[in-house]
């Protein structure tokens, strides 16, 4: 089973799946959408204007990797995440499990991408809070870091491309609330799903 969490930039997404695999160990598998990042080899990085745009991810390989996870089989593939603290491309491997957890901010955005969830979570957070987090957040990328970017784009695509995903979600949950509390409600929310229950012992 697949089981989505999705929310804006700086939402608390990552931090929410790391309380998960902390709680529940060996029994998920994480997926980051971050990982499909198209990279420097596929992107010329002075002509892209707007780096919260789908277009800069491979829907085709993520698609077919939720395609595979749902068929319980294993996936691989090349990170290019631009939020990683390590420069170069890294070769991942997810095992399949009777649970995977899926984050990123544009998980929903493709209809295909969309329909492989049995579960999807969305993380609300106010627009000042997450533009609040993602200034503390730079790491000094003249790309998608320059405050010129922060101030005017970056939350007008946020508004244009993952807001939206909003109506698509089975459970929305404050972003502001403490990621404990936020684990609790994503804990009742897969008890009720009996094939888990038993599986995870929720």
């Amino acid at each position: 089973m697949l089981v989505g969490i999705c929310g804006g930039s700086c939402s608390g997404k990552t931090a929410l799946v790391k309380e998960l695999q902390a709680k529940l160990l060996d029994k998920i598998a994480v997926v980051s959408f971050d990982d499909y990042f198209l990279g420097a080899d596929k992107l010329d990085y002075e002509k892209v204007t707007d780096w919260e745009s789908p277009n800069l991810y491979d829907y085709e390989k993520f698609i077919d990797d939720l395609s595979r996870l749902k068929q319980g089989q294993e996936i691989r593939f090349e990170s290019h995440s631009r939020e990683s603290d390590d420069e170069g491309i890294k070769e991942k491997t997810v095992p399949p499990k009777a649970l995977t957890i899926v984050e990123g901010f544009l998980i929903y955005y493709h209809p295909v991408a969309r329909s492989f969830f049995d579960k999807r979570i969305f993380i609300e957070l106010p627009e000042d809070e997450i533009l609040k987090r993602r200034i503390a957040r730079r790491k000094g990328n003249k790309h998608w870091d320059n405050s010129q970017y922060l101030k005017t784009k970056f939350l007008e695509s946020q508004r244009k491309f993952v807001f939206p995903q909003k109506k698509y979600a089975d459970l929305v949950m404050d972003g502001n609330e403490p990621v404990g509390v936020l684990v609790e409600k994503i804990e009742q929310e897969l008890g009720r799903i009996k094939e888990l229950d038993f599986l995870l012992d929720l």
